[in-house]
């Protein structure tokens, strides 16, 4: 588990999490985004089985497992995930950056999201 500085306080982020967004910028590991999806799952069922709620870090969850659906997804699998995934991720960022609630991090999540790569 990794905490990051973001907001004035601290984001709670699971190695699960660093690989599903190393899987999802190299293509050539995009195949192993189901495996990536199933150790993230992992981690959210036990999150929403516990008393407490980060609600930041449950989000982060969340939003990893869209994010790997769509990573998977794209190499055109015979066994795809929901087309809706995409549409999950925006909502799953929305969700954190609501929670987080910081206009510096709000505007560099959404020129990420908006961000066109070659």
């Amino acid at each position: 588990m990794r905490d990051h500085q973001a907001h004035g306080g601290r984001i709670r982020s699971p190695f699960a999490v660093y690989v599903v967004c190393f899987i999802a910028k190299r293509r050539l590991f995009w195949r192993w985004g189901h495996s990536a999806l199933d150790e993230v799952r992992r981690l959210t069922l036990r999150y929403e089985d516990s008393k407490s709620k980060d609600e930041v870090y449950g989000g982060l969850l969340y939003l990893a497992e869209n994010v790997a659906k769509v990573t998977y997804n794209a190499t055109n699998p015979p066994d795809p995930f929901d087309d809706d995934a995409g549409a999950w991720v925006v909502s799953c960022l929305r969700y954190v950056v609501d929670k987080i609630n910081d206009p510096e991090f709000a505007t560099q999540a959404w020129q990420l999201v908006t961000r066109i790569e070659p």
